[in-house]
């Protein structure tokens, strides 16, 4: 515009010329076949808008803007299968440009023999084109800044309902993007989008869904300083006055949960729930009341009977903490066993091949936090050797962890494999009782790890078959054995 207006000066006044440019937006659509015009369009209605105040009050210029916006992208940084927009271009043997995605599966290896437009035979290699790669990057940067810009000056002006449209567009294209990426800008279009819903505007706040507040949330919060650069980077007093405020709107979510569970509007429950839910996925740690509370008493008010797997998930979210343990039990009028899962925990692992020089322990199996004492523990293994020469060094163990995950006590199971001090044969077998420290030592909340080592140095091995473990509760009478059967292996090669 500003070299048109240089041109014509003295000739043409400049308002004319941006009021034929805004004719000119309004009239062409964004597939019309002039060479610049899908990429030009959108570079001169925003042009527009920075030279007038009044083109964000004009409908029709700015349905033609919006229009350009969501427009796709030129056709050289479109993958040619699919007509998406290309994040790492790739060029076949064949000459073809597309996705590295569309190209290649999740090993590397390519998803085709012949090339799918001139079936021509295509060799394995691929060759990344770094020029359109920057290309690419520059076309998203500028096209989702041109939305923000737009979004923010449409806001200014309280043209809403196309500042809906922009920013729906906007927020497609950080999906499709990855707001990774453009973290300053998904920030935002996060923080217009909650500026928005702040307006005392009924309409456009009733709009805005529950799970449309946890995506601006979760956005809000993964672009915060001490999220991106950690808790021990100093932040300044306005920083923690917005993490405040914050931290009040996530609140406001699990009160609107907690009100619509009381008035009985179930629907809306469900949906602030949902929010919530989203929330503790995503930020964990932000949230003052269990989800699978809120879900407990949405039960509870809605007159549902079976509440068991509900008060379960609420035990299993709080187990770490007696106290509230305890508070809930007398709550629901419940006892502890009735929340516990007293079933033997199984642990399995088919099978380990490793020649890791180390004399470190390494793991092969976790368990899930126990949820009551053991009285006992099973060990039984197919097949147990090491590299049959050399240094013994080879061990299979039992581990026990406490809650914050600190080592508590481990036991050599059945000694080096190949000394005089081993003891379990070809196929290792034990049972632990309670008067050893590996049970006795464990309590609810702990965990067990099956773990080996393979031995430093070169040329050591550990191979396993078939390792079963079983943990059983305090109280448990019926111990089945545990049965290993050795299958045969036709190709020969385990």
């Amino acid at each position: 515009m500003g070299r048109v207006a240089e041109l014509f000066r003295g000739r043409v006044h400049e308002r004319e010329l941006t009021r034929i440019a805004r004719r000119l937006v309004a009239k062409l659509d964004s597939t019309t076949s002039s060479e610049d015009g899908p990429s030009a369009l959108p570079e001169l209605g925003m042009n527009i808008l920075e030279r007038s105040k009044s083109a964000a009050l004009d409908p029709s210029f700015l349905k033609g803007h919006t229009a350009n916006l969501a427009a796709e992208a030129p056709e050289e940084l479109l993958d040619p299968l699919f007509f998406t927009l290309m994040v790492d271009p790739v060029v076949l043997s064949s000459g073809y440009v597309m996705d590295r995605s569309s190209a290649l599966d999740e090993e590397g290896n390519l998803k085709f023999h012949a090339c799918p437009f001139t079936r021509a035979d295509l060799k394995e290699e691929v060759y990344p084109i770094i020029s359109l790669k920057r290309k690419l990057q520059e076309f998203k940067q500028r096209r989702l800044q041109h939305m923000v810009e737009t979004a923010r000056r449409l806001l200014d002006e309280q043209s809403l309902d196309q500042f809906r449209e922009v920013m729906s567009t906007a927020e497609h294209f950080l999906d499709d993007l990855g707001e990774e990426t453009y973290i300053h800008l998904s920030m935002k279009v996060a923080r217009m989008a909650l500026e928005a819903h702040d307006l005392p505007c009924q309409e456009l706040n009733k709009s805005t869904k529950p799970a449309d507040l946890a995506r601006i949330y979760v956005r809000i919060h993964r672009a915060a300083p001490h999220v991106r650069h950690g808790f021990d980077e100093e932040i300044s007093a306005k920083e923690e006055e917005e993490q405040t405020d914050f931290r009040q709107r996530i609140k406001g979510l699990e009160e609107s949960a907690i009100k619509s569970i009381e008035e009985l509007r179930f629907e809306q429950a469900e949906e602030w729930i949902g929010a919530c839910e989203t929330m503790k996925e995503s930020c964990p740690g932000l949230l003052s009341h269990s989800t699978a509370w809120l879900r407990l008493q949405l039960a509870k008010n809605r007159g549902d009977t079976d509440l068991h797997s509900l008060r379960r998930s609420v035990f299993l979210e709080i187990r770490q903490d007696q106290s509230a343990v305890e508070r809930f039990c007398q709550e629901e009028g419940i006892c502890l066993d009735d929340l516990r899962d007293m079933r033997p925990v199984l642990l399995m692992r088919a099978c380990i091949k490793n020649n890791l020089m180390s004399d470190e322990w390494c793991c092969a199996m976790e368990s899930e936090p126990l949820e009551y004492k053991a009285c006992r523990v099973m060990i039984s293994v197919g097949r147990f050797q090491d590299q049959d020469w050399g240094n013994t060094k080879s061990k299979l163990g039992l581990a026990l962890y406490d809650g914050t995950g600190t080592l508590v006590t481990r036991l050599n199971l059945f000694g080096t494999y190949r000394t005089p001090e081993y003891t379990g044969g070809k196929h290792p077998f034990r049972i632990i009782g309670e008067d050893e420290e590996i049970v006795k030592m464990a309590q609810p909340g702990f965990t067990y790890k099956l773990e080996y080592t393979v031995g430093g140095g070169g040329g050591h091995s550990v191979s396993v078959r078939a390792w079963f473990c079983k943990i059983f509760p305090t109280g448990w009478q019926d111990i089945t054995t545990i049965v290993s059967h050795s299958l045969a292996d036709p190709e020969g090669d385990e």
